[in-house]
């Protein structure tokens, strides 16, 4: 095949791979001479492969002769740049190696820790010298009685140290319901080394609360004057959840509506029991206390002392600081307990001289109780005779006051004649019997009815039981003949006293000879 033919075919070759068809081209076998496009063509490639042969030979020489041959020129020498020393890298300090980690001691182990001491005790600032001797108490569900035994390891027989405890119990800032420097302590005012104490219960609503001296006789009123009443053996004080403590000696009892309301309690309180002067204190439910008249005041009894003593003075208004009593007695108290609309008595069976105290516990937070108080501490103190007190129970402030009068008793119808007009006179010393003659003429004069007359007491001479005033009042008797026959009555106020400078009174020396007089318990 000549050159011709191969270029042919390439060209052929190169245009079908640009998407040109031989169309109108003959085959290469069948048109061997190329046309004159084509030589052209042809001329333009041997040209290309001419100059690609002469840049080759070009190449060829150049390397021929500036590579080898001849020495070659030596190049032009370059100073060489001075590098400065690179300073060597300190070595990297390595960290100290700690010392060794001691091994941990073994911990030695935890001793058994001591048992606590015991508490101290909490101090008792109560005076109760007294304790029950278990020997002789007689106990089953209708009563409790027994004897209360003086405490002569803790306390002395005599009423010193009583007051010397009082003493120290004010200096630590306690309250207390009489001024210690005034207890008599005389050879007149002895303690009681045993006291016999009896609980029972009367009826399913009163229980009966008796104390006095086993070794001497005291004044209880005649209960054919004062009404009382006996337990029968058939009422269980188990009613009122009556509990003992034996020492020191006390009591509670408890509502049997609700298991934590006390009603009544002796729980470190005072309890003293002596010739002249005896006091027992009385926890009670709350601050709402009423009775122990007859008084000049508020219904509501505060804190204080209220004194029951008729000794005919004035009334004035009675403030709880003692000694402002009026003419009636009547030992009862009326108290609300912690339930609602229900209230306890407290009669006192006594007819000597009392001052019963009125202490305030400190004050409840507002809704803990259903009455908002903390109770209080009702300290019962008389002069003598036994302490004996009837507890009422179950029963709002009317049934409670109901049985305290169906107990003592009602009262008694009174006589026509008394619920008239009555005149008096004054207590005016100078007052004479020619002036009250003179009053009951200006009544009948006036046409006025008059019923009775009443002479106050300086009808006396020296204000002197039993005896008249033979100066003033020296025809008193002719004159209540004159009232009787009118149908008028006679009525003389009576002062008990004796003229003890008087040595002629019969009166005094008949009292003297049979020990009636009342003794004092600081001049013996």
């Amino acid at each position: 095949m000549s050159e011709s033919q191969n270029l042919i075919g390439n060209v052929n070759a190169s245009d079908k791979s640009r998407g040109l068809t031989s169309q109108g081209v003959l085959p290469q076998e069948e048109n061997p001479f190329p046309a004159k496009g084509e030589e052209s063509q042809l001329k333009k490639h041997k040209w290309k492969i001419f100059g690609v042969g002469v840049v080759l030979l070009i190449s060829i020489i150049l390397a021929i002769v500036l590579g080898g041959g001849s020495d070659p020129i030596p190049p032009k020498p370059v100073p060489p740049t001075p590098v400065p020393p690179v300073p060597p890298v300190p070595p990297k300090p390595k960290p100290p190696v700690p010392p060794p980690v001691p091994p941990i001691p073994p911990v030695p182990p935890t001793p058994p820790t001591p048992p606590n001491p015991p508490a101290p005790p909490v101090p008792d600032y109560s005076v109760n010298p007294y304790y029950l001797d278990k020997k002789t108490l007689t106990k089953n569900k209708y009563s409790s009685s027994g004897q209360l035994n003086f405490n002569t390891t803790l306390w002395n027989d005599s009423l010193q140290q009583i007051a010397e405890q009082k003493l120290q119990n004010v200096g630590a800032g306690l309250n207390f319901t009489i001024d210690p420097q005034v207890v008599p302590t005389g050879a007149n005012n002895q303690l009681a080394k045993i006291v016999n104490f009896d609980f029972s219960q009367v009826d399913y609503k009163i229980t009966r609360l008796h104390f006095t001296d086993a070794s001497k006789s005291r004044f209880s009123p005649p209960e054919d004057i004062v009404n009382t009443q006996r337990a029968k053996g058939d009422k269980s004080l188990e009613m009122v959840q009556f509990n003992l403590n034996y020492n020191p000696f006390g009591f509670s009892m408890r509502s049997t509506r609700s298991y934590n309301d006390t009603l009544l309690s002796t729980e470190k309180s005072d309890i003293v029991i002596s010739d002249r002067y005896l006091q027992l204190d009385l926890q009670v439910p709350s601050q709402r206390i009423y009775g122990l008249g007859e008084r000049n005041r508020q219904f509501t009894l505060t804190a204080g002392t209220w004194t029951m003593w008729a000794n005919g003075q004035a009334s004035p208004y009675d403030n709880g600081q003692g000694g402002l009593q009026t003419y009636g007695v009547h030992p009862f108290a009326l108290i609300q307990t912690q339930i609602d609309g229900e209230f306890i008595g407290l009669y006192f069976r006594n007819t000597n001289a009392a001052s019963p105290v009125i202490r305030h516990k400190k004050p409840a937070q507002s809704g803990v109780r259903p009455i908002t108080d903390a109770g209080a501490t009702i300290s019962y103190i008389t002069t003598g005779g036994d302490i004996e007190i009837f507890v009422f129970v179950k029963g709002d402030a009317k049934g409670i006051i109901k049985q305290y009068q169906n107990f003592v008793g009602k009262p008694s119808l009174p006589p026509f004649w008394s619920l008239g007009w009555h005149a008096t006179t004054t207590a005016d010393p100078t007052t004479k019997l020619s002036d009250v003659q003179t009053m009951v003429a200006a009544y009948k004069t006036a046409g006025i009815p008059l019923e009775g007359v009443w002479l106050d007491v300086p009808y006396m001479k020296n204000y002197t039981q039993f005896s008249v005033d033979s100066t003033n009042f020296g025809d008193i008797a002719k004159f209540k003949t004159s009232l009787y026959d009118n149908k008028q009555k006679l009525v003389l106020v009576l002062g008990p006293g004796l003229l003890s400078s008087d040595a002629t009174d019969v009166y005094y020396s008949e009292a003297i000879q049979q020990g009636a007089l009342i003794k004092s318990t600081i001049n013996t």
